[in-house]
């Protein structure tokens, strides 16, 4: 164990994030050094070198090259891992449009079903097929009164994945090319390539020219005998469908992962990423036909997790069981987009922890950018990178992670029972559409894991295509790889390949154990289906509490977590076992409920609760319930987690639980923060300026807009004009009462400022928040009452910005790599001032408050209370606040009786609820106390308190949520954030078509 403590002090890099970093701005090599070294700084152990919107140095280009060696050297001084990511946007594929522009043969395809007249049938359609109503191929149709036509269309901005010779051909322009560039480097100094989200024609039925040939040489008919069924619930259409997707998986598969991963095993490198839609069965199959088969073509399997938000096991648990069946050290998750600006380390922590529990032990932040001018603050937020408030705590964060993940790769997964993943019943049941008996079925399946894992059953998936190429059966275990499994669970499924039949026979045979929860399979293949009705006679049908007691008789190291006797739903746990014991990860994925949970494991063991948080133990008091069983009892919060180190009972039990028990009956006084703060301190305080009255080119002024509005107006000129924007604020304090006042804006060019009618030549004072928000001296121009600031812009963009923004068919290729060269976006005012809203607030859901947009600049509040500073002068604060307030402390107690008592011995704990704010620390008569970044928030004093008189300080940092928005969603705070929140457009990845646009403001609360 030693080994692994000092492991534990300063994990290696391996172990430590590795975020997508955001290229997206023109690069400059001084500035992509001093990125790297925050990095560093903060515990990150590598970066995804990563072409997004917004980029203005050209991608590949001799320049691009030069920010990358620069990048791969700083990163080797720092003992980081520089990756690559092999492509200019996602999804990967089309070289940033270098492989699309070859021509037809390159680009994505589709099936379209249509029923007309066959006087009706376009002559402009490629046709594949026409058929009768009962989806007979007709030879001859002009009989019929209506047909069902099956056409092919195809996209030129997208890609053929099912085609290995479009991907060699990627490869050729992405790989070859950077392998000429850094061929000393590639594989040592850069592990390898991220991919993202390779996908067929997603949300569609997908063809390519190679799939009848494909389809007839594996199921021996023609793929145009029945197309329909795979439209329309025909006779037959059920086994139709699994030849066709059966196809398309395995061309998928090797086609686009294979072929990229053969190339990185030539070139002695390492492939991760993820695919396309893994959320859920409907998902899978409108993008990838199942994803578990490919992860067998990546070094570091990956998921993709958005949004603020958890949810069943099936995605990291598909990429976890995938990984630990086939060797693979190490899980990829790229989490955190669309969770929003105001998602706190304890939210993040929380999203990553259902994720690490259920398989995956390394981060991929999504991400850090380069830049957050203009339309970057809106690309999927939060940016966790220097232009948070909280950057600077930002180390532990990263370091507890670190830990944890080298925890959760060492020694072995301890799983017993296996449950097949019904990927290949969705097959059958798939038509095309987003309905349909796919949803509910697959939901059963999720509900099942779920309801696996909170009756502490750990389990892995067996995929069917990884079953015939890895299963095997060795005496009584069936095994996937690495993994041998005690037990088999046959959930809801339609049916069910022959090699998972003939080895679950096989397995039966040697005395395991298969149970059954959900519909028996139907349908195989011929040569199984009285093998299949054999297995139907051997799986035993049983209920989860059945099953607890079953796994829990067979397992070698069985876990139960109760309170009141029940097994706790929502606590998940994962068990590994290393060469000097066990280590047990426990997780309370709750939001809201706190529980005291009873651990019961089978023999005496010695237990040690470790914290990643500060690489601190401290041994757990036990007792013996039952003979041969070790007990004991933690208090988990809601959304707090533990790490048990189990080793084997060298000491008394006894003298320890006496120990233990000393301490707990110490008698505690609660002490809970309330009352009124001093303000010692706030950073500049802010008030966004996002509406304006505006012309263009020099014609009448036009009424007031908000300025995310204005910049669609200026689009739609589709043509170079000049803007002037006139922004208004008031001031009800004068401009002598403060010390500093500025203007932040996010203009590249000079700004041609007027301020209150006077031409101003603005000097740059330096930055704020982001380096590409310029901030300006504008305190000698301004006055108490009203104000306004003109901006002139010269309003331009590259002939392609229109062709993407108002082109026909153009796939998300060609926006996610767009790049404006004018933006018009709000500006800033910052100072040592307060804001108020002068006809008050209302409150809401999500910490929120809403206001009108009558804002007024006053005097610096000297105090705050509550939970809620933001509607006491802050509404648009991002940044530090440090309040006092003085606590006299009492030396006698006369609560007890008659007698009076001294305090003296007792323990004093500091409790309170979780504070409206990213990160607080506690400060105590001039000394640190503890800071907090999630649960518990709670912690003993007692040491740094005296009698009388004491000062108690709180250091709180904001997020950059009420500077930056969204401002102005009906819902207000939002937990899927997309960039269309902010313009108020309907959002196409929530299918959402209310006009969401609110001229009213929405905050979130910071505060105590």
């Amino acid at each position: 164990m030693m080994d692994m403590e000092s492991q534990l002090k300063n994990p290696a890099r391996e172990y430590r994030s590795v975020p997508f970093w955001s290229w997206n701005d023109e690069l400059e090599p001084k500035e992509l050094v001093w990125q790297i070294r925050q990095m560093k700084e903060k515990g990150i152990g590598g970066f995804f070198m990563h072409a997004r919107g917004g980029l203005k140095t050209p991608y590949m280009s001799e320049k691009w090259m030069e920010c990358v060696r620069v990048c791969v050297e700083e990163a080797k001084k720092c003992g980081m891992d520089p990756w690559l990511y092999d492509e200019e946007g996602w999804p990967s594929g089309f070289a940033g449009g270098e492989v699309t522009k070859l021509g037809d043969g390159y680009h994505t395809r589709w099936m379209e079903l249509y029923q007309c007249a066959p006087s009706d049938i376009g002559r402009e359609l490629s046709i594949l097929g026409i058929y009768a109503p009962d989806g007979r191929y007709l030879y001859d149709y002009r009989e019929e009164e209506t047909v069902y036509v099956v056409c092919e269309k195809a996209n030129p901005y997208y890609v053929d994945v099912l085609n290995p010779d479009v991907i060699r051909k990627f490869l050729e322009v992405t790989h070859e090319k950077y392998k000429k560039e850094f061929a000393a480097e590639l594989g040592t100094v850069i592990p390898g390539f991220f991919t993202d989200e390779p996908q067929f024609s997603k949300l569609k039925i997908p063809y390519s020219y190679l799939l009848p040939e494909e389809f007839k040489k594996e199921n021996g008919y023609e793929l145009k005998e029945h197309l329909p069924a795979l439209f329309l619930d025909l006779p037959g259409c059920g086994q139709y469908r699994y030849d066709f997707w059966k196809v398309v998986s395995r061309m998928f598969t090797e086609g686009f992962c294979k072929t990229v991963y053969s190339w990185c095993e030539e070139n002695h490198c390492r492939l991760t990423g993820h695919l396309m839609r893994e959320d859920s069965l409907l998902m899978q199959m409108q993008a990838t036909a199942g994803v578990m088969p490919s992860y067998e073509y990546m070094h570091v399997p990956g998921i993709d997790w958005l949004r603020r938000r958890i949810s069943s096991p099936l995605t990291p648990k598909q990429a976890g069981s995938a990984a630990a069946q086939l060797g693979r050290k190490f899980v990829l998750s790229e989490m955190f987009a669309m969770a929003g600006w105001d998602c706190s380390p304890e939210e993040l922590k929380w999203i990553a922890e259902w994720q690490y529990v259920n398989g995956v032990n390394r981060m991929c932040q999504h991400l850090e950018a380069y830049s957050i001018r203009g339309i970057r603050k809106r690309d999927f937020p939060p940016s966790l990178f220097y232009q948070q408030p909280w950057w600077e705590e930002y180390g532990d964060f990263n370091e507890y992670f670190a830990r944890l993940g080298l925890l959760l790769t060492s020694g072995q997964v301890e799983v017993e029972l296996l449950l097949l993943h019904p990927m290949h019943s969705g097959w059958m049941l798939y038509d095309g559409r987003e309905e349909g008996e796919i949803v509910s079925f697959g939901q059963r399946f999720e509900d099942l894991s779920q309801r696996l894992a909170d009756c502490h059953i750990d389990h892995h998936y067996g995929d069917e295509t990884l079953i015939a190429r890895h299963g095997k059966v060795k005496g009584d275990r069936f095994y996937i790889g690495k993994c041998g499994y005690r037990a088999v669970v046959i959930p809801d499924m339609r049916c069910m390949d022959q090699p998972t039949v003939e080895l679950l026979l096989q397995f039966a045979q040697n005395k395991g154990h298969i149970y059954q929860m959900g519909d028996f399979p139907e349908y195989t293949s011929p040569k199984a289906q009285k093998p299949l009705l054999k297995l139907r006679d051997l799986a035993r049908p049983v209920g989860i509490r059945e099953l607890k007691k079953d796994i829990d008789r067979l397992a070698d190291f069985p876990v139960s977590i109760t309170e009141n006797g029940r097994e706790i739903p929502n606590i998940h746990y994962q068990l590994r076992k290393t060469d000097t014991g066990r280590i047990l990860y426990v997780v309370n994925l709750d939001t809201v409920m706190e529980r005291n949970a009873r651990f019961r494991l089978s023999g005496s063991w010695e237990i040690t609760e470790y914290a990643p948080l500060d690489n601190s133990r401290y041994p757990v008091d036990t007792d013996e319930e039952q003979p041969g069983q070790t007990s004991f009892c933690i208090r988990m919060a809601a959304r707090e987690s533990k790490v048990f180190f189990i080793r084997e009972l060298k000491a008394d039990p006894k003298a320890a639980g006496r120990e233990a028990k000393a301490r707990d009956s110490d008698r505690t006084i609660i002490l809970n923060p309330g009352g009124s703060w001093k303000i010692r301190h706030a950073d500049l305080n802010a008030l966004t300026l996002d509406r304006c009255r505006y012309r263009i080119d020099g014609k009448e002024w036009r009424d007031e807009i908000y300025t995310i509005q204005l910049m669609d107006i200026l689009l739609q000129e589709k043509r170079p004009v000049q803007a002037e924007l006139l922004f208004s604020f008031r001031m009800d304090m004068a401009p002598e009462e403060t010390r500093e006042f500025y203007l932040a804006a996010e203009i590249a060019d000079r700004l041609n400022t007027r301020i209150n009618g006077t031409e101003v030549a603005l000097c740059e004072r330096g930055w704020w928040r982001d380096k590409g928000f310029r901030t300006y001296d504008i305190r000698p121009y301004i006055r108490k009452g009203d104000n306004e600031i003109i901006l002139k812009i010269d309003f331009r963009q590259p002939q392609n910005v229109y062709e993407v923004l108002f082109g026909e068919n153009v796939l998300e290729t060609e926006k996610n790599k767009l790049t404006l060269e004018t933006e018009i976006e709000s500006i800033y005012l910052l100072g040592d001032f307060g804001v108020k809203n002068r006809n008050g607030f209302s409150y809401s859901w999500r910490k929120e408050l809403s206001c009108d947009p009558e804002f007024s600049i006053v005097k610096m509040p000297t105090s705050v209370y509550g939970d809620d500073f933001t509607s006491q002068g802050f509404c648009f604060f991002s940044g530090k606040m440090v309040i006092s307030q003085d606590l006299i402390l009492h030396e006698y107690d006369d609560s007890m009786g008659v007698k009076i008592q001294s305090l003296k011995g007792r323990r004093i704990l500091y409790r309170f609820q979780k504070p409206n704010a990213a990160v607080a620390k506690l400060i105590i008569n001039g000394k640190q106390v503890k800071k907090f970044l999630w649960q518990p928030y709670e912690c003993d004093i007692t040491d740094h308190l005296k009698f009388g008189e004491n000062e108690i300080v709180w250091e709180l940092y904001s997020s950059n949520r009420n500077l930056l928005g969204p401002h102005h969603h009906v819902d207000g705070e939002l937990y899927a954030v997309w960039p269309a929140d902010f313009t108020g457009e309907p959002s196409p990845f929530k299918a959402d078509q209310r006009n969401v646009w609110s001229d009213d403001y929405h905050f979130v609360k910071f505060g105590l």
